[in-house]
């Protein structure tokens, strides 16, 4: 903006001209310039000449006119002078407040314009945020047909999830797969509503976050306006200044001309003066002296009181100058303020026409309708989403339920198969007790009769105990044989009738396939007992993984940490002090060095930038070594994870025992053998070097062996691979027995045909007994030949 002058000080240089104006017209009328005026009137004229007569009378009154007469003269002319430079100054000022004044309307003028680009500004921004209101309606538009949309899809997925329910409840036994297809197809669409749900509501809170903006902004422009407003106001009091400046400017013209009209009449008085001077020669020169004298005194006290005027206007000035020094430092301020106010000004209409789109010339009533709008398509919105909100909750407690209704039909499945499960296991039990009595009961007396034609004088303490127990045994077997063989003859008594018969048969094929379904039951439970066991290892080569990386369990184990550690505080005041010392001594060194090398100059410059350096090297070098010895010790990690896993497998395969380490010295050892996970040993090394066996359920059912190999021979070794064998013929028995039984349900299978095509009860009364003995023949041979 072009420099212009303030109106306070066009209204100050005014106020001064009056004073000064003022002035001289109370300098004029003071009663010693009364006296000093030319009187010209006719009553002086006739007193002058009334004095005629007398000479002496008139002589002396001739003498002190002309004395009289050369002082005004004087005086006048003086006047004069002063009037003259008066007016020069006068009209001095008038240019110089006729070019302030023209300055003030150049000002005003350029207000004028700045106001009506501003004014053209707002109305551009107005229909821009008006342009803007209509986007963002279109967009609220889309936004509502795209929740018509989704309220649809929801209805639509309810009332699909409501029929897939009712099938459901219908045939919940024979349709579960669908059920869960369904299920997993409703879990779909409700993530698919969740995530739309998530997208609207990042949606609400961005225009949210807009409308926050645009209320800024509205502030901002109803600021920026009321400033325009104010700047207004004062163009028109500066015009109104202009008027007055004008008036006073007007004044001061016809004071002008008033001082030029008393120039003219002191002219003419001077042209009097003149005509009176002519006459004044002749007076003595004692009075020229005397006049010269008093003009001299006159002229010395009129010097002083002029210096003492102008010092009054030199101070005046003075402050004047340094008052409008400070109004010229704070209109720097101002404009530069004024520009700052018009970048964010300016900014923020960028701001609006970006995010809004509203004009540059938009109003703020039309941004606040904006605003209106916007907040009412976002309680639109928020309403809309709690509507969303709630039908995904139905939705939710209706899944919920029915997944519990879902889990109520497993666990009662679940509870159906165990049932079928244990009558399977009991038939099973019974099954093996009548065909393995007999078995059994050969096989030891045949062990019964070898250890005794072995039997010596040597004999040891291990073979009597275990005569004993298979003593017992055989009592034992003798009486379950007696139980089975009364429980057979009751039921062949109760089969004489054919319809009995058939019952029996037809209740046989059915145990047969409840029996062949139950063991394709128990195949898919081992294989997923392998796959579960498998996982289980898995799980505990991580977990001993994670103890060598130094992990521990924070449920058993506690670390504690001091919370002020003397000791590392000594390390760490130790560390920090021999940092310094090598600090200080490599600085030294670089030092020395460049004093042998003749540099003198910056010294502590250069051995800064060198040690820095050097530091930098030795820091990155020592990075390099960790990363290196970092990556060395995870190789050496893997490696030997690696030959662990390795050995942990041989060991398996040899021994056919896992070792697990459970807590502080104590290991688990589970054998490949056994039955059930729960069958393993629990051993604990004690302080003194030495092993014991601690007490489990497993270990419980072989006190037999605990007391021939561990309580008399203390060998753990042979103890452990007596239990493999135990465990070995166990297994193989079981397979054994399998087998026959699946022989005899084809037998079983084959006499039904054969009965159902017409051959005599007789004969087959006759040929049961022959093949059951064949039968018990054979597995005799089977017994024997797995037991030896």
């Amino acid at each position: 903006m072009d420099a212009s002058p303030d109106p306070t000080m066009v209204f100050t240089d005014l106020k001064d001209l009056h004073m000064f104006l003022g002035s001289s017209r109370t300098s004029v009328n003071r009663p010693g310039w009364e006296a000093r005026r030319l009187d010209f009137s006719a009553a002086s004229r006739d007193s002058s000449t009334l004095s005629l007569p007398s000479p002496n009378a008139s002589s002396l009154a001739r003498g002190q006119k002309r004395h009289h007469d050369s002082l005004v003269g004087f005086d006048v002319t003086k006047k004069i002078r002063e009037k003259d430079s008066e007016i020069i100054n006068t009209r001095a000022t008038v240019t110089r407040l006729q070019g302030r004044l023209h300055e003030v309307e150049v000002t005003h003028k350029k207000a004028k314009l700045e106001a009506d680009a501003e004014i053209r500004t707002l109305q551009y921004r107005q229909r821009r945020d008006k342009e803007l209101i209509d986007d963002l309606q279109c967009k609220l538009k889309k936004m509502l047909k795209g929740k018509e949309e989704g309220r649809e899809s929801v209805k639509s997925a309810r009332a699909q999830w409501d029929t897939a329910n009712l099938e459901a409840g219908a045939r919940v036994n024979k349709m579960q797969q669908t059920y869960l297809e369904e299920s997993a197809k409703m879990q779909e669409k409700i993530n698919d509503l969740q995530e739309q749900v998530t997208h609207l509501e990042e949606e609400v809170a961005e225009k949210t976050s807009k409308v926050t903006l645009a209320e800024s902004h509205t502030e901002v422009l109803e600021a920026r306006l009321v400033e325009v407003q104010e700047k207004h106001r004062r163009a028109e009091e500066s015009q109104a200044q202009g008027e007055e400046q004008k008036r006073q400017l007007n004044q001061a013209l016809s004071r002008v001309r008033d001082l030029e009209l008393q120039q003219e009449g002191f002219k003419e008085a001077q042209k009097q003066q003149e005509v009176l001077e002519a006459a004044m020669f002749k007076l003595p020169s004692l009075e020229k002296e005397l006049a010269k004298l008093k003009e001299n005194n006159k002229f010395l006290r009129d010097t002083s009181r002029n210096t003492q005027l102008m010092e009054e206007k030199l101070t005046s000035a003075l402050q004047q100058v340094n008052y409008l020094e400070k109004r010229c430092e704070d209109r720097a301020s101002h404009q530069a303020k004024a520009e700052m106010y018009k970048e964010s000004l300016d900014r923020f209409e960028c701001i609006v026409e970006e995010e809004f789109g509203l004009g540059r010339r938009g109003t703020p009533e039309d941004l606040q309708g904006h605003l209106r709008q916007l907040r009412k398509g976002d309680q639109v919105l928020t309403d809309s989403l709690g509507q969303l909100r709630a039908s995904y909750k139905s939705l939710e407690d209706g899944r919920n339920q029915e997944v519990v209704e879902l889990n109520l039909l497993k666990t009662k499945l679940q509870k159906q198969e165990h049932m079928t499960q244990h009558q399977a296991g009991q038939n099973k039990r019974f099954n093996r007790r009548l065909l393995l009595v007999s078995k059994e009961r050969d096989s030891l007396k045949g062990i019964l009769n070898s250890y005794e034609s072995e039997a010596t004088i040597n004999y040891s303490v291990v073979g009597q105990d275990r005569v004993r127990g298979l003593e017992g045994q055989v009592k034992l077997y003798r009486q379950e044989v007696e139980r089975l063989n009364v429980e057979l003859q009751e039921a062949c008594s109760s089969t004489t009738s054919p319809a009995a018969a058939a019952a029996v048969s037809s209740q046989r094929m059915e145990d047969a396939k409840k029996i062949t379904g139950l063991e394709e039951k128990v195949q898919s439970l081992e294989e997923q007992m392998g796959g579960i066991r498998q996982e289980k290892e898995v799980l505990e080569l991580r977990l001993e993984h994670r103890a060598l990386k130094g992990d521990y369990d924070p449920t058993k184990t506690k670390v504690l940490h001091f919370k002020d550690n003397p000791h590392a505080r000594a390390l760490e005041n130790r560390k920090s002090q021999i940092e310094k010392l090598q600090t200080e001594n490599e600085s030294l060194q670089q030092r020395v060095r460049l004093l042998e090398q003749g540099e003198t100059l910056n010294l502590t410059q250069r051995v800064g930038v060198r040690v820095a350096a050097e530091s930098h090297k030795e820091v990155v070098e020592l990075q390099e070594k960790v990363s290196r010895q970092e990556r060395q010790n995870k190789r050496l990690m893997e490696a030997f994870q690696r030959k662990a896993r390795e050995m942990r497998e041989i060991v398996y395969r040899l021994t056919g025992y896992r070792v697990d380490s459970c807590g502080e010295k104590q290991y688990k050892l589970i054998h490949m053998y056994a039955e059930s996970p729960d069958d393993y040993f629990l051993f604990e090394h004690t302080p003194a070097k030495e092993i014991q066996l601690l007490e489990t359920e497993f270990s419980n059912t072989i006190d037999d062996l605990i007391d021939a190999y561990l309580r008399h021979e203390n060998s753990y070794p042979a103890f452990l691979s007596a239990v493999t064998l135990d465990l070995f013929n166990r297994q193989t028995k079981y397979q054994a027995q399998s087998t026959s039984e699946e022989e005899e349900e084809e037998e079983e299978e084959e006499e039904e045909v054969d009965d159902r095509k017409g051959n005599k009860r007789g004969d087959q009364k006759g040929q049961k007994p022959d093949d059951d003995d064949d039968d018990d023949d054979d597995d005799d041979d089977d017994a024997c030949v797995i037991l030896d």
